[in-house]
């Protein structure tokens, strides 16, 4: 009431009565209700938005829903499960676990995340490059990890052993002894370790030997940068009746979204057939139904107009660029943490020069998303999201600021019925709800979630999302072709009532356990 006589003492908010009223209720989101026109047009009066009405160009958003095939999903789903369970244990686990589970829930939330992009995407770098015209030749050493025990390193081939011995994952995974193995080639700078990077949950390894390399006529790789086993999972390996290595099995599956016991139904053609990625498997990779729409939508936008592709996996950007060059022949530049500081400075002013002809930038949120001006590109791509929207407002910024000339058209990516939509609507939950501080420090809103909230939120949305699937698949019955439906509006809304209830249920649980 004190800073609003500051502004017109006129006004009904300068009053304490007004403020009594507003805040009478004990629940939060009714106080923010009560306050939002004071919070709109007082609070936030200096939004840039507002502040350089009629100078910055206009901002259109998409949020575009894509329907997957149920076949595709087949890796995602064994990886929810995994990710569903490991968040019950989460819920009866003793608080000194805790913070390994929270690492092990954020690691399975990534691998999710990458298979709604493309199956091939968790641990799979050492395809993904192949398809890159600006990668291929920066290929190394395999992950050094045993593949024949782990198996997220094998999802098409080991993932449902995997899952189904769930005592003994959670046993490994409160115990010291957990043990997470991040890949270099995978995480994107040094600062956000979090995300695009080769997550293994490893099983306890004593007693297994050292890792040893895969013999040639097992594994396809050459033995100086081949696949590797544990000595004891090596003469278990030699003993049965497999007769190639497990790993390289499962990324051929993978290029073709398939796996070991079901036959590739995916209806689209390969891309980058020019390419062999793998000595046994068919040439170029099946595209999953996200790369496909993103890939449309690419061609769709006027060649005049330049196009900033976001992703948080370095995986992604290379099926991309692949496909990009090498089946449309449009012209792409790179800006990630495989270069650089001279590398991407010369990526980024070949991008802007305008007589090169190249019309896309592929670059990662983690080294593009802050600090660049990029004002050239007028289209905007997010092929995946995070769980707080001021990522990807900061991405935004780099094309939507001062400097632009065109309307900028923003595009996000979502797969219908999948972790994707629970990512979409905690984001929506979290622009709509922001903290409203008040002058002696009152928080009336409830924007900022802690990791108990998000938990809590992400697992009731996954397995709303999942028992929806499931009934679409049963109700398709024996077709070996499924294509999910989309959320129309009411069940949009439907499911963001969901997660405030979630919230706001996880919030007051939590107040009064303190």
């Amino acid at each position: 009431a004190a800073i609003m006589t500051y502004i017109g003492v006129e006004h009904e908010a300068s009053m304490t009565k007004w403020w009594s009223q507003a805040t009478s209720s004990k629940a939060s989101n009714r106080m923010a209700s009560a306050v939002a026109d004071w919070r709109n047009w007082y609070l936030l009066r200096r939004r840039k938005e507002d502040v350089l009405k009629g100078i910055l160009k206009d901002k259109f958003v998409k949020e575009i829903q894509v329907r997957c095939y149920s076949g595709e999903l087949s890796v995602y789903a064994n990886i929810e499960t995994m990710l569903l369970k490991t968040m019950e244990s989460y819920r009866e686990d003793e608080a000194r676990w805790r913070t390994n589970l929270e690492d092990i829930l954020m690691a399975l939330m990534s691998l999710c995340r990458g298979c709604l992009v493309h199956p091939m995407i968790p641990n799979g770098r050492e395809i993904t490059k192949c398809f890159s015209p600006s990668r291929r030749d920066r290929i190394e050493g395999s992950i050094e990890a045993c593949v024949y025990c782990n198996g997220l390193l094998c999802p098409t081939v080991r993932a449902e052993k995997t899952v189904d011995k769930k005592e003994e994952s959670f046993e490994r995974a409160r115990g010291p002894r957990t043990n997470f193995e991040l890949d270099n080639e995978e995480v994107d700078d040094g600062e956000n370790i979090n995300d695009d990077q080769e997550v293994l949950v490893q099983r306890n390894t004593k007693g297994r030997g050292k890792l040893k390399r895969i013999p040639s006529k097992y594994c396809c790789k050459n033995e100086g940068t081949g696949h590797s086993m544990h000595a004891a999972c090596l003469a278990l390996f030699e003993a049965s009746t497999q007769t190639r290595c497990p790993r390289c099995v499962d990324l051929e599956n993978r290029l073709a979204i398939t796996n070991s016991n079901t036959p590739c139904i995916i209806p689209y053609k390969r891309w980058c057939t020019n390419i062999k990625a793998m000595p046994f498997a068919e040439p170029g990779f099946v595209p999953s139904t996200k790369l496909v729409q993103i890939r449309d939508h690419i061609e769709a936008i006027p060649k005049e107009d330049k196009i900033l592709v976001f992703s948080f996996f370095k995986g992604a950007l290379d099926l991309l660029e692949g496909t990009l060059i090498e089946d449309l022949g449009i012209r792409c530049a790179r800006y990630d943490g495989d270069m650089n500081q001279d590398e991407r400075k010369r990526e980024l002013e070949h991008f802007k020069d305008e007589t090169r002809g190249c019309r896309v930038l592929l670059a990662t949120i983690h080294s593009c998303g802050v600090g660049l001006n990029i004002v050239e590109a007028n289209h905007v791509i997010f092929v995946d999201r995070w769980f707080n929207p001021t990522v990807h407002d900061q991405a935004l910024c780099r094309s939507y600021r001062l400097g632009q000339t065109k309307d900028v058209h923003v595009s996000y990516f979502d797969c219908a019925y999948t972790l994707d939509m629970a990512m979409r609507m905690t984001n929506e939950y979290k622009t709509k709800n922001s903290a409203i501080i008040l002058a002696d420090g009152t928080d009336l809103g409830e924007g900022n979630m802690n990791f108990h909230q998000l938990h809590g939120v992400m697992r009731g949305v996954i397995i709303d999302q999942r028992r929806c699937r499931q009934q679409q698949i049963t109700q398709a019955g024996t077709s070996p072709l499924i294509q999910l439906g989309l959320l129309d509006n009411d069940k949009l809304s439907e499911l963001m009532v969901r997660v405030m209830e979630l919230a706001n249920a996880k919030g007051m649980k939590r107040k009064k356990k303190k």
